[in-house]
């Protein structure tokens, strides 16, 4: 069913391509300090609290105690450091420092 569905948003994505950049460039005015909140900051931060949510604390415990771990995991996924990954971005990240 979701392949079905992912077809579907996929030929309507190449037929009807406005709606893309409307809807990347929305911004929600909502009080977060300096930066405006557009909506695809919105629904990763829905995904990202619906993912913590699903995380047991027994399985974070774990690989919390294993550091070395977790690092070499973190360095496999992530090889370049955060300047050098913005570099290689076509629209790179700005994050500003509140204080």
């Amino acid at each position: 069913m979701a392949a079905g569905a992912d077809a579907i948003c996929s030929l309507l994505a190449g037929l009807f391509p406005a709606p893309g950049p409307a809807l990347r460039a929305l911004t929600l005015h909502l009080p977060v300090g300096t930066a405006a909140l557009t909506l695809p900051m919105a629904l990763l931060a829905v995904m990202l609290l619906n993912a913590g949510l699903g995380a047991r604390v027994t399985d974070l415990r774990a690989v919390l105690g294993r550091p070395l771990r977790l690092l070499l995991g973190h360095r496999r996924e992530c090889p370049a450091p955060p300047a050098r990954a913005s570099a290689h971005c076509s629209e790179p990240v700005l994050l500003a420092r509140s204080g």
